[in-house]
């Protein structure tokens, strides 16, 4: 049973049979393109002019191997040294089993 749920839980929020759905977050330095990433995902057009982003969030719904998923971009700042700490992030993400970190140092 708790092989099952965790094979759940790898594949999103289950909506329903054939739904899931997953959060994703996209961090960056400033000016490298995550809001055009997302623009370009979202709304098919690409961005020409740079306009600072603090937060947004966008939907999009599509098929993914055979499953409907339902994804949530946040679009995120470089805000550093403005948190409540110096050098900390304004975001504070709760870890959680279905989330994936990909990061390139």
């Amino acid at each position: 049973m708790a092989h099952q749920q965790q094979q759940q839980r790898s594949k999103g929020a289950k909506v329903n049979d054939n739904v899931r759905e997953l959060k994703v977050v996209l961090v960056g330095d400033k000016r490298v393109g995550k809001t055009a990433v997302i623009q370009q995902l979202v709304y098919e057009r690409f961005l020409d002019c740079y306009t600072p982003t603090n937060f947004d969030t966008y939907g999009r719904q599509c098929e993914v191997g055979g499953w409907l998923v339902n994804f949530a971009l946040w679009d995120t700042s470089d805000v550093v040294g403005r948190g409540p700490k110096r050098g900390s992030s304004s975001i504070r993400l709760k870890p959680d089993p279905k989330t994936c970190c990909i990061s390139e140092a």
